[in-house]
């Protein structure tokens, strides 16, 4: 277990989630008689000892398959269904920010528009579709269904106040009766790889209906496939050994095409359901080379494998500056910290 944990041969595969770790204080009288030191050694080690990966997988298997036990941020639904814990609270209105808060908000975010279309800038929003709304059918809510929740009262105010809204709750309800192939998976918490390159489209014309310039998007090809990428990452997060159960070989997975020169340079602020545009090269393919992704205005991103860059006020205004469209991508939890900080942000600066 040593050498295993040293030198990681054998070789084994990684938890997913989050893992925790101590920072280990300088060796010293005070932190070796206080026992800081070997409480964070010791902590650190329970993380990483030799074989935990397998042993804990080994180990959360026997408590799914005897006892139907998992983990706690998964809920699991009919029919194979997973469901993220955390989506819960915005469906049930359990974050809702009221009506009058959210009215400031979307007059901050008026105040942006204008200053970004004084400049010649265009800002666009999109609101990525929600499983938990898809599937209500194979879920339990726990709660009464109110549309006095931030996305119910957000839409209203910002259709009022004339915002541009790619509203993909719609899009998705609409487009999943004649999908040939699922828009959603069973062991996913966002979009599926193929609703997301379908969710493209939609974009694309909602660009141009915008007058802006953008390439068109083509299917050249699709593979059917077992679920891979974001297509499993619930099912990643029960950390067992087995593979998922259901959609074997029936998940498409396209490559796509894109034609057209003219790309805007587009900045992007948002949260995890972009990262399959960076996957499917949807980014790369549709915007302009030097645009970005702000992952929750926090960290840079410009193309997949990117390490990641902290956000500076320095870095947000130059990239503000440069851009042609800030796109704003939320989906319904993300909505109860509206904008990730920008309104506050740019209105101080």
């Amino acid at each position: 277990m040593f050498v295993q944990a040293t030198v990681n041969i054998p070789k084994t595969a990684g938890l997913s989630g989050a893992t925790a770790k101590k920072q280990v204080p300088d060796l010293n009288l005070s932190s070796w008689f206080s026992g800081e030191f070997q409480r964070a050694v010791a902590f650190n080690i329970d993380k990483k000892f030799g074989f935990r990966s397998p042993i804990v997988r080994f180990y959360n298997e026997i408590r799914y398959r005897l006892f139907n036990e998992f983990n706690s941020q998964v809920v699991q639904g009919s029919d194979g269904y997973l469901f993220e814990k955390g989506y819960r609270k915005s469906v049930c209105g359990l974050d809702f920010l009221g009506e009058e808060e959210i009215q400031l908000k979307v007059d901050s975010l008026e105040t942006l528009r204008l200053s970004l279309e004084e400049r010649g800038k265009k800002l666009l929003l999109l609101i990525p579709p929600n499983k938990w709304r898809a599937y209500q059918d194979k879920v339990d809510w726990d709660c009464k269904k109110t549309k006095e929740t931030n996305y119910h009262v957000f839409c209203e105010k910002l259709y009022e106040q004339g915002f541009y809204l790619f509203d993909h709750m719609d899009y998705f309800n609409w487009e999943m009766e004649s999908s040939p192939y699922p828009m959603y998976t069973r062991q996913g918490t966002h979009w599926s790889v193929y609703g997301a390159a379908t969710s493209g489209l939609s974009v694309v014309a909602s660009f141009r209906s915008e007058g802006i310039d953008i390439p068109s998007i083509s299917f050249d090809s699709i593979e059917l496939g077992a679920p891979r990428y974001s297509d499993k990452d619930l099912h990643n997060l029960l950390n067992l050994m087995s593979h998922p159960d259901n959609e074997k070989d029936s998940l498409a997975y396209p490559t796509l095409g894109f034609t057209g020169d003219q790309k805007p340079r587009v900045l992007v602020i948002g949260d995890s359901y972009y990262w399959t545009y960076l996957y499917l090269g949807l980014h790369e393919g549709l915007f302009h080379p030097e645009s970005k992704y702000f992952y929750y205005n926090s960290t840079m991103f410009q193309q997949i494998g990117d390490h990641g860059i902290t956000v500076t006020p320095e870095i947000r205004a130059s990239e503000i500056e440069e851009s042609d469209v800030v796109l704003l991508v939320m989906c319904e939890p993300s909505l109860a910290d509206f904008g990730y900080g920008l309104l506050e942000q740019t209105l101080i600066d």
